[in-house]
């Protein structure tokens, strides 16, 4: 079972996805950047999944601090995607993309694989 840090501000989606990946993982879901770097300091992740659009801090920040402090911490970026490139968060590091709204299989396989489960 691996722990996952879920960081998104929107309330719903939030839900959605603990209530996805609950069932075979652990997870802590926050709602802003730093409330996610506050756990990460704290303890230890298997796999981070963030929106892109945070409050106060952008994801793509949000991932350069969390591969700063841990580089080998798997990062999968979730978007809404309004004028965001998968291919700028991949090149920046993130093992993976999903956007919204995505399959909840898509999800739970890509977080499998970043905690180094089976491949789909």
């Amino acid at each position: 079972m691996a722990t996952v840090l879920i960081v998104e501000d929107e309330p719903t989606i939030r839900e959605v996805v603990c209530d996805i990946l609950s069932t075979s993982h652990e997870c802590h879901a926050v709602r802003t950047a730093e409330e996610g770097l506050a756990l990460l300091a704290a303890g230890a992740f298997d796999v981070v999944v963030t929106d892109v659009k945070l409050p106060e801090m952008d994801g793509d920040e949000f991932m350069s601090r969390v591969h700063a402090a841990n580089p080998a911490l798997p990062v999968i970026v979730i978007s809404g995607g309004y004028g965001y490139d998968e291919n700028r968060f991949l090149d920046a590091g993130a093992f993976g993309y999903l956007l919204k709204p995505f399959p909840a299989e898509e999800l739970e396989s890509l977080v499998a694989r970043a905690a180094g489960g089976a491949p789909d």
